[in-house]
Order: C-alpha cells, then structure tokens, then sequence
C-alpha cells in the first residue's frame, strides 16, 4: 500500500517512471539517438491513443450481437468477425503502447531485483532470441494460408 494517500505505490511494478514519461536520457547519449528514441516514442503514445478508440466499436459490436441473439434471436453474421478483426487490430497496435510503459507480462519477481541497465540488457536479449525469430516464424507459416485464401476468394473464416 501507498504510504501517503493519494500516491501510487508501484514497488510491485517498477514502472513508475515510464507510465508518466518518456524516461530520462543519459547525458552522455548521441543527439540522433535521444531525437531517434524520442520520435519512437511519441509515435508509440499517438498509436496508442487511437488505438484504445478500437475498443468501442468492439463493445458495440458485442453488445448489439448478444442482444439481437438472446432476445431477439435474430443472430448476425458479421459481428463474429468483426470482434475476432477489432481485436486483433487492438492487440496488434496496442502491443508498441504497452512495451513503451513497460505493462507487458513479465516475471516482475525475479526482474524487478536487477539493476536498471540488467533489465535492458535482458529485454534486449530476449527481443532478439525470441520476439523477433517468433515473428519470422510466424509470418513464414501464414504466408501460404494468406496465398491460399486470396486464390479462393475468400472474404471471412467463420459466420455465425
């Protein structure tokens, strides 16, 4: 718990510093790379900002399919995937938003005792061994289905 009221505790978290910011650049760092960094990030808080708006007409879509089946039942055939499409978009673009205030998922646990340049030091590491050949992998797999999918003309996967 916080100590004084109205403050935030975010011990557990570590994450204070990048929720309200953009962090503080070393002074010794190139110009090029804190204007590089700086863009990067204002970029990914503008991302962010708009992509939150998918949200709603995720919640339409939802609420107005629930209702038409349930009481109406008088189902849709478009909201399906309109759900699986907005939420993929919310997930894909959102995911830059969230690395840049450091809320992803990670073992706080263990990560939150090492030193500061430590945690770079293994975010980096692990973008490179795993995120980054994760994401060739996966695009390699689903070229073929893309290639596939456009040969058969197909518009959505499933329908209700």
């Amino acid at each position: 718990m916080a100590e004084e009221p109205g403050r935030l505790d975010t011990s557990d978290e570590m994450i204070a510093e990048r929720r309200g910011g953009s962090g503080k650049m070393p002074d010794d760092m190139p110009t090029w790379m804190a204007k590089s960094i700086t863009s990067i990030d204002k970029f990914s808080k503008m991302t962010g900002n708009i992509v939150c708006w998918i949200l709603i007409p995720l919640i339409l879509a939802m609420t107005y399919e629930v209702i038409a089946r349930k009481f109406f039942l008088a189902p849709t055939i478009w909201a399906y995937d309109i759900s699986r499409f907005l939420y993929g978009a919310f997930f894909m673009l959102g995911a830059g938003y969230a690395l840049s205030k450091g809320v992803h998922i990670r073992a706080d646990f263990l990560y939150r005792n090492f030193k500061v340049k430590n945690q770079g030091l293994i975010d980096f590491a692990l973008y490179i061994l795993f995120y980054f050949p994760g994401l060739i992998v996966f695009l390699y797999m689903t070229t073929g289905f893309l290639q596939e999918s456009i040969m058969r003309g197909e518009r959505g996967m499933d329908t209700t």
